[in-house]
């Protein structure tokens, strides 16, 4: 949801730290301005512990929503014109601060689908992806997935309680570990993400 609402360190108001002097320092745009800078952009755990910091929030929208599937071509030519319809259609339609997330350019001339999108109804996303997908299925050289479009209450988005009763629980992995509360979950594609290490 960047862009619509920018990013943490975009949002960074104020920050309190302990510098390797032993000395807790907060700071923020208009006192000591230059580490405040540095730690926006500049590896934040590098200046300091962080100990507090204060966030921009925004007010949340009344939906959420997603398109999800795959869309394969049935030959090398007719992946490019489906990489390049997709791109214009991007950037006609979707490069906005309302959509965001990934589609990949998979090697076996597929392409997947995965967005999401903020501030919008069903109707909405039906009508900005109609184009694109009218396009794609009137064409013989292309094979979708059941191409999923549909929004949901934003205040339910990460209840996995919810997704059960409605029958999309797959979409989120509950912890299994025993004793684990029923809110701990994590999105599954992003279950490679959760408790992960990186180093170098």
């Amino acid at each position: 949801m960047s862009k619509g609402f920018g990013t943490a360190a975009a949002g960074l108001l104020e920050a309190e730290i302990v510098t390797a002097d032993g000395l807790v320092r907060r700071f923020n745009a208009c006192r000591d301005p230059d580490l405040f800078w540095a730690l926006k952009g500049g590896g934040g755990g590098s200046w300091g512990v962080i100990a507090k910091v204060t966030l921009r929030t925004h007010d949340l929208p009344e939906r959420f929503g997603y398109v999800a599937g795959t869309i394969k071509a049935r030959s090398a030519v007719a992946f490019r014109q489906l990489i390049g319809r997709f791109l214009a259609f991007y950037a006609e339609t979707l490069f906005n601060h309302h959509w965001g997330e990934i589609v990949t350019v998979m090697p076996d001339d597929t392409l997947k689908l995965a967005m999401v999108c903020q501030g919008l109804d069903d109707q909405d996303i039906a009508a900005a992806w109609r184009p694109f997908a009218d396009w794609v299925k009137n064409s013989p050289d292309f094979r979708t997935s059941d191409l999923l479009a549909r929004s949901e209450p934003a205040r339910l988005w990460w209840d996995i309680e919810t997704r059960k009763k409605w029958g999309n629980d797959a979409l989120m992995v509950s912890d299994p570990r025993p004793g684990a509360p029923a809110f701990h979950a994590t999105w599954s594609g992003d279950k490679d993400q959760a408790s992960t290490f990186l180093f170098g």
